[in-house]
């Protein structure tokens, strides 16, 4: 089955100029809560209700898949190895509960790695990023994705081969 690959991110594509630059001071981490951005306070409700969209759309796409397990790759060093209930140790398998609590900690830059399974592999980039290359229906992860309030692109394989250092 083909591998499909998808940038998703809270970045309206409108806001892209020609070269795909995105064009708005909009906030990018947790760190820029209670920070002014396009001319709006950045509180911690907003900041929850994107990431609930994002975890939401990431548990609904592992569903769609069929996804039951990942393993654990791609861990920084600086890891706080307990701040989740579950090893975190590059290889460590993980349920899809556990995936949700990972990309959790992930996106409010507690930790850094991703996790991959047979079928589907999520990856995070600086800037709110998340990529996922999949084997499944384009289309039904594309509709979850705009489901909550979310956007896609599509992404070059060589993105998820390239070394993650």
């Amino acid at each position: 089955m083909t591998m499909n690959h998808l940038c998703i991110s809270k970045y309206d594509i409108k806001y892209r100029n020609e070269l795909g630059v995105y064009l708005r001071d909009d906030w990018t981490s947790i760190s820029d809560v209670g920070k002014v951005c396009e001319g709006e306070l950045v509180t911690m409700e907003e900041y929850e209700r994107v990431e609930k969209n994002y975890l939401d759309a990431l548990w609904d796409i592992i569903q769609t898949i069929g996804v039951s397990h990942f393993q654990i790759e791609g861990l920084r060093p600086w890891v706080d190895k307990d701040l989740l209930d579950f090893p975190l140790v590059n290889g460590t398998i993980i349920n899809r509960e556990q995936c949700i609590a990972l990309a959790k900690q992930i996106l409010r830059e507690k930790i850094w790695g991703h996790m991959t399974s047979e079928k589907l592999s999520i990856y995070f980039s600086y800037d709110y990023y998340v990529h996922i290359s999949f084997e499944g229906d384009l289309d039904a992860v594309k509709a979850i994705i705009k489901k909550y309030d979310l956007f896609w692109e599509m992404q070059d394989r060589k993105w998820f081969e390239k070394d993650e250092d």
